[in-house]
């Protein structure tokens, strides 16, 4: 008796020059007793001794024996073995008594066909279980068609094997050598590809799997993890079922002709997509983060809001052109140079953040980012961002855009603070309600055909000595700002803010819509002529008017409070219903007597 690798092995052997015997009594790994028989007939007729410390198991130590013999004149072998196994067969039912035959002829160079399942199951029997062909050495056989459902592989070397159409759904290949193995239309679907460590030194010689150069036409791969698995020169085609697989950072598929293929929820985050062919490709629910897709063809390839793109390369594409991106997690992508003329990344859902994008020398022209988060996004210079729609914006808040070309951009309600702006061009942009607090607008290009109804420009120099007749300036808020010299002549002032705005020699006339003004403590008006003038709705709260003339002016719902009057201010025929005088100041008893008859409040006594 003696015990190799845990099996414990009764033998009889005889040794005849035609044919050979070798008989044994084996207590598998679930301590029953199996008898096996191996009988050759040839001119090498004979078994040599099992090795006692190669540290094989008996039926492994056998096999090669077997297969040596193929390079002989050995004409056949037979396996007989029989007895209990205590192992449940492929089909989960218990199988106590059995007894199984297989007959081998042998070919030179020949190779044991283990499609058979009688020929597996001697290999699962002496192991004591079925679902466990860990650590085995089946380079180059055959196991076509075989159900190895949730079978463990792990370890196991089947580099070159022939295992087309087998089901391997479950199995666990983790660290299993497929190398040049033909695993068309095999179904791994599920399959464990995950690395296995030597058991004896922690994480020190990582085995992983192997499948460089495996034939996987047709194969199931739905929803395999392929992170960590070796697939160099693997076949991969059209036909390979890769839906859900997890592939990782891969090479594998640079440059190649992916095109039609469905890819839709397979994982490819860090991928080197670089030159594919994606062209009608299916990349819905794909994980594409963090994947270099520069210079693919994305022609007509579907990517939905649920495909991960975040920080995505995609650089010179223009697969976004037009596109309705709104909701899109486009976060940290890198745009480069792409066309994404009129795409539009509009709507007000968290989820559309375009935080980190990179869209340096992009075309952005006509797209909508209206509400979309481009926290510490890149826009350079040379981005192309005419007639793009920002809005609401904060983005540009305190960055230099100086010489920028922004003619035709959207920056409605942008804020626009701190910003450089020196010799930036806005011809045509709309600049409603953007607020230019502190911006340096130095040798700016704003048009009378710029949009800057309702921005606010406090304390701005911008406007010194222009030439804004006919100029749309209402509701701006010009708080502070110097209109030294500014011509305002039928410039539309209406709801405007010039508190404490210095207006010295500006042009304001009787063609100035100025009514519901807001002029605050001012002395332009001081011995002008407003005779005629609109002023209704007008504030003039704390404004020197004396010496004025307000003949025949309009002066509905005006504020005068706080204001200057003198016996040289002139009333005559002005329309001064519900004009507020509270706290005024000079009104003569003439004024007084013609304000309050007329529909004046708060008129003193």
């Amino acid at each position: 008796m003696r015990k190799i690798s845990g099996v414990i092995l009764f033998l009889n052997f005889f040794n005849y020059a035609l044919f050979a015997t070798k008989e044994a009594r084996l207590t598998n790994n679930l301590g029953k007793q199996i008898d096996v028989k191996i009988s050759l007939e040839g001119e090498d007729a004979h078994l040599n001794n099992i090795d006692q410390s190669s540290g094989d198991t008996y039926i492994n130590e056998i096999k090669k024996q077997i297969i040596n013999k193929g390079k002989t004149n050995i004409k056949y072998i037979e396996i007989k073995i029989k007895g209990e196994s205590g192992f449940k067969r492929f089909d989960g039912t218990p199988e106590k008594k059995f007894e199984s035959f297989m007959k081998i002829d042998v070919v030179p160079n020949m190779t044991i066909n283990w499609s058979k399942k009688d020929n597996t199951k001697i290999i699962c029997i002496i192991d004591g279980n079925y679902l466990n062909l860990k650590n085995k050495n089946f380079d180059k056989g055959n196991f076509s068609n075989i159900d190895f459902k949730s079978t463990d592989l792990s370890v196991a070397n089947l580099s070159g094997a022939n295992i087309s159409g087998t089901n391997l759904s479950g199995a666990n290949l983790s660290g299993t050598n497929l190398s040049s193995a033909n695993l068309s239309k095999a179904n791994l679907s599920g399959a464990n590809f995950g690395i296995t460590y030597n058991e004896y030194v922690y994480n020190v010689n990582a085995i992983k799997t192997n499948l460089s150069g495996a034939n996987l036409t047709g194969t199931i791969l739905l929803g395999a993890n392929l992170t960590n698995t070796i697939i160099t020169n693997a076949i991969i085609t059209k036909e390979t079922q890769i839906k859900g697989a997890i592939f990782g950072a891969t090479h594998y598929f640079k440059g190649k002709d992916l095109s039609g293929w469905n890819l839709s929820n397979t994982g490819l985050a860090g991928a080197d997509l670089t030159g594919a062919n994606l062209t009608a490709s299916d990349l819905t629910s794909a994980n594409l983060r963090y994947a270099d897709l520069t210079g693919a063809n994305l022609t007509n390839a579907i990517m939905t809001i649920d495909t991960k793109i975040n920080d995505t390369k995609f650089g010179n594409t223009n697969y976004f052109k037009g596109k309705n991106l709104s909701d899109w997690n486009l976060a940290g992508t890198k745009l480069n140079g792409a066309d994404l003329t009129n795409a539009f990344f509009s709507t007000h859902s968290p989820r559309k953040n375009l935080a980190r994008a990179d869209f340096t020398n992009a075309n952005l022209s006509g797209a909508n980012f209206i509400g979309a988060n481009l926290t510490d996004a890149i826009i350079t210079k040379g981005t192309k961002i005419n007639n793009t729609k920002f809005g609401n914006t904060n983005y540009f808040k305190d960055k230099n855009l100086s010489g920028w070309n922004l003619s035709k951009t959207d920056l409605y309600k942008a804020d626009l603070t701190g910003t450089n702006l020196a010799r930036t061009d806005f011809t045509n942009a709309d600049l409603y309600g953007a607020n230019f607090t502190g911006a340096n607008l130095t040798d700016a290009i704003i048009t009378k055909d710029t949009r800057i109804v309702s921005a606010k420009f406090g304390n701005t120099t911008y406007f010194k000595g222009k030439n804004l007749s006919g100029w749309n300036l209402a509701g701006a808020d010009l708080t502070g700002a110097d209109l030294t010299g500014a011509n305002l002549n039928e410039a539309d002032l209406r709801g405007a803010i010039l508190i404490r705005a210095n207006l010295t020699n500006a042009i304001i006339t009787k063609d100035t819509k100025i009514n519901n003004t807001k002029f605050g403590n001012t002395n332009y008006f001081k011995g002008k002529d407003l005779s005629g003038w609109n002023l209704s709705s007008t504030d003039l709260t704390d404004a020197d008017l004396t010496v004025t003339d307000l003949t025949n002016a309009n002066l509905t719902n005006s504020k005068f409070v706080n204001v200057l009057f003198d016996d040289k201010t002139i009333f005559n025929n002005s329309i001064v219903k519900n004009a507020d005088f509270k706290d005024s100041i000079g009104l003569s008893n003439n004024h007084k007597h013609y304000l309050k008859n007329n529909g004046a409040i708060n008129v003193s006594n």
